[in-house]
């Protein structure tokens, strides 16, 4: 859990928002009233130009125009991260900044608090199994959520996406520590369904069937260039809440049941969230569910409730 958790608070402080963006259409970008199509054109930016980006909206940018708000296609702006050295004030303008960007400023408040109780519980209780489980149940809500405010709140790609821009070397090396994380964060999702068929002798469960199904749907979907993304999302959550009330009639103890399904849910989505960015990532997961089916006794603890 600790080591999952600090990776993304590396990775989570490399993907923020950036302000300006770099045209790379091959032509003129047109630059229009609101966010769409059929909104009329008030002006072009030419291949190359710098625009400064207020926020996304779906695929449209909303950009400084003349001293307006307009709009630009997402598709052909890229995240402009320039190779000189910036000044300490250039540094404490692009933190105020961060802190301006809507759902995305709350990530550096979650990880000071999240660190900073993990530091005191650990102090005051070093040997206290159950409080070790309540810590890393808060560590698992604060990795889940932290996923879903840079889903729905950064809404583009991750940094590392822009191999132009910060290099191969940096787009491999964190394509494979994004890949590593949301392992391990699988792994963890894994645990809680270990733990309700240890607890129950139950040893069917939808919930590790369904990740195994959705991996291979989403390969075989991805291979074969049909959109089923929507459906297979649907399915999955699906699958999820069948767990979810399986989980009660197992465990047979409200709290614990729906203490065990919070964080079973918000693990699976949060983790759907982020892989599907990248078919590449998906992969990688189903290389990790081959190794946590090969070697379970390497993977399981029990948790004591």
């Amino acid at each position: 859990m600790k080591y999952c958790f600090l990776l993304l608070c590396i990775f989570f402080s490399l993907v923020v928002d950036a302000l300006d963006y770099r045209v790379v259409s091959r032509g003129s970008l047109h630059v229009r009233s609101g966010a769409g199509s059929e909104f009329d054109v008030i002006g072009k930016l030419a291949s190359k130009d710098t625009v400064h980006v207020l926020k996304m909206e779906g695929t449209w940018a909303q950009v400084e125009f003349d001293g307006k708000q307009a709009y630009v296609s997402k598709k052909y702006i890229m995240p402009l991260r320039g190779t000189k050295q910036q000044s300490a004030d250039d540094f404490f303008r692009g933190l105020w900044g961060l802190f301006k960007q809507g759902p995305i400023s709350y990530l550096p408040l979650l990880i000071l608090l999240t660190l900073c109780f993990t530091l005191l519980v650990r102090r005051m209780f070093r040997d206290s199994l159950e409080i070790k489980w309540i810590v890393g149940g808060l560590g698992l809500v604060a990795i889940g959520v932290m996923e879903l405010i840079f889903f729905f709140g950064y809404n583009g790609l991750p940094w590392f996406c822009f191999p132009d821009e910060v290099g191969w070397l940096w787009t491999v090396v964190n394509f494979f520590l994004y890949g590593f994380v949301l392992l391990k964060q699988l792994l963890l999702n894994l645990q809680v369904i270990r733990e309700i068929c240890h607890e129950s002798g139950y040893n069917l469960s939808v919930g590790v069937y369904s990740y195994v199904v959705a991996v291979i749907l989403a390969i075989i979907f991805y291979l074969a260039d049909v959109d089923m993304g929507v459906y297979l999302i649907c399915g999955f959550l699906v699958a999820r809440c069948v767990q979810i009330v399986m989980n009660y009639f197992i465990i047979r103890n409200f709290w614990r049941a729906s203490i065990v399904s919070i964080l079973f849910l918000l693990g699976s989505v949060s983790l759907i969230a982020s892989s599907i960015f990248f078919i590449g990532v998906v992969i990688l997961l189903a290389i990790g569910l081959f190794i946590a089916g090969s070697g379970d006794r390497h993977y399981y603890v029990v948790y004591r409730y």
